[in-house]
């Protein structure tokens, strides 16, 4: 990468505006990437220009405060009109589910209104919870979502954090003051959806029937059909740093693939059979993305995959760090939102750190073992991942797993068998259920020794380290890393003595 190229440029200065926009600082930010340029600078210096302007303008249109429509203006009207953005996920006392507002108002007089609210349905049998797409007319005001103090002492404001995902409400509904209104037809999409709902119903109810309880089938559940819960296993699993292999993302999907491929391998190398055998592989891994939710990581990995198998059919080889950066600033075009998403920071940072930081750390040592060599890899790859998703990590949950690198080496490995075997399983559910069941035990133990080895690391002592930093030292952090990368790659001492002045700043800022 010897030049900084302008799909970068474009990239780091939209998002910088989708950052600074209220800070009316945005105007210094097109210098930072061309102090990496070196050349055609007036060039540059224009494209960031244009992106710090259209991410700027991006993040005020969707700022509630510029929306007259937006329900935070409503008041409190006595009826608020729903509709569900996904299937209710079961809490501890409650049924959770994002939904978007339609409408408010008094009696039959009901005006347009815009954003999106959290809903906590109680867990009353009196009347069926709606589904997907369902829209549902309540009289439960919404309330303002309030920070809490966690487990460790610390207090998380909620609000913000949710008002970054564009969710600046929550509602309460009982069986008492709310219905579901069959007054509209469902769109093509939302029925396809409703039947992915429905089948990923059926086999959370094959999962539950296999003999499988508590932490083992929480984890099944989480791995196979991104269902994620409030088990203290989870939990666990943060500690040891490997909570990245119960989110569906690219692993998921490449394993997934590489199955469906398997059973198309009578298929030749002639052209046309390489596009049938891309097109019915393309099908189930996008069906299996919709199945688990749809998440940024699913749709960055599925569109990798898309990229990539494009590339190959039309005998093309295809940038993964550029498919990347064209993937990120697609999703954040569409939903600027996801800027503040977790899941997207997290997956998009540790792709980014397997893609460029893996393979540097990888060429300092070539050891000839095979199985010194297979844990010298994964030990390099997990080092790359947590370098890069250090700063999201230490700004969002204020902590860091300090025992990562033992987790990721001796526990997450065993998911590349616990994963196909239940994705397998799954498939086989659907065609014989009772055959399927009987094969769930060797799972369940696999399910069971990665979970003993998660909560062996959490009992270690200091497994969570605690640091928290601003968002401010956070992308400072970043810079330190990119310079260094840079400077690596480039063996530049120009840009040694950058990121020296970088970290100087973090820690000082930090």
């Amino acid at each position: 990468m010897r030049s900084f190229s302008p799909l970068y440029c474009f990239l780091f200065s939209y998002v910088a505006g989708l950052l600074l926009h209220k800070a009316g600082l945005f105007f210094l930010i097109p210098v930072i990437p061309l102090w990496f340029a070196g050349q055609k600078k007036l060039r540059s210096l224009a494209l960031c220009c244009l992106a710090v302007g259209l991410g700027a303008t991006q993040a005020e249109i969707s700022d509630p405060l510029r929306n007259p429509k937006h329900y935070i203006h409503a008041g409190t009207g006595r009826y608020t009109l729903l509709e569900l953005c996904g299937e209710p996920e079961e809490r501890a006392r409650t049924f959770r589910v994002k939904a978007k507002v339609l409408a408010c108002g008094n009696d039959s007089v009901l005006q347009e209104r815009r954003g999106y609210v959290q809903c906590y349905f109680a867990k009353d049998s009196a009347l069926p919870l709606p589904h997907y797409g369902d829209r549902i007319l309540t009289q439960a005001g919404w309330r303002a979502i309030e920070g809490f103090t966690g487990k460790d002492g610390k207090y998380f404001d909620y609000g913000r954090f949710m008002a970054g995902k564009g969710i600046h409400a929550q509602m309460f509904l009982t069986s008492q003051n709310f219905k579901i209104r069959h007054d509209h037809k469902l769109s093509l999409w939302k029925r396809f959806r409703r039947g992915t709902d429905g089948l990923r119903a059926r086999l959370r109810l094959f999962w539950e029937s296999c003999g499988m309880q508590g932490s083992e089938l929480a984890v099944a559940k989480a791995l196979i059909l991104g269902e994620r819960g409030s088990d203290p296993i989870e939990e666990a699993y943060r500690k040891s740093g490997i909570i990245h292999v119960l989110a569906v993302s690219g692993m998921h999907l490449s394993i997934f693939s590489c199955m469906a491929a398997a059973t198309l391998a009578f298929l030749g190398r002639k052209r046309w059979q390489k596009w049938l055998r891309f097109v019915l592989v393309l099908l189930p891994v996008w069906g299996y993305a919709v199945l688990t939710g749809l998440s940024p990581s699913v749709c960055r990995a599925a569109y990798m995959f898309t990229v990539v198998g494009l590339g190959d059919c039309m005998g093309r080889k295809t940038n993964t760090s550029r498919s990347l950066a064209i993937s990120a600033l697609g999703l954040l075009l569409i939903n600027p939102a996801l800027l503040y998403d977790t899941g997207f920071l997290l997956s998009y940072s540790a792709v980014a750190g397997l893609t460029l930081l893996n393979p540097l750390l990888g060429g300092l040592w070539h050891p000839k073992n095979r199985i010194v060599r297979f844990f010298k890899d994964l030990g390099t790859a997990s080092i790359a991942a947590q370098l890069a998703t250090l700063p999201v990590i230490l700004c969002t949950f204020g902590n860091f797993p300090t025992y990562f690198l033992i987790g990721n080496c001796l526990v997450a490995p065993w998911v590349n068998l616990a994963l196909p075997l239940g994705i397998a399983l799954s498939v086989l559910s659907l065609l014989w259920s009772s055959a399927a069941r009987l094969a769930a035990m060797p799972l369940e133990w696999l399910l069971r020794l990665m979970n003993f080895g998660a909560e062996t690391i959490e009992r270690l002592p200091s497994a969570l380290a605690d640091l928290s930093i601003s968002l401010a030292a956070a992308l400072l952090l970043y810079g330190v890393v990119a310079a260094g990368y840079l400077a690596a790659v480039r063996r530049s001492a120009i840009l040694v003595r950058r990121s020296l002045l970088l970290l100087l700043l973090f820690l000082w800022v930090g």
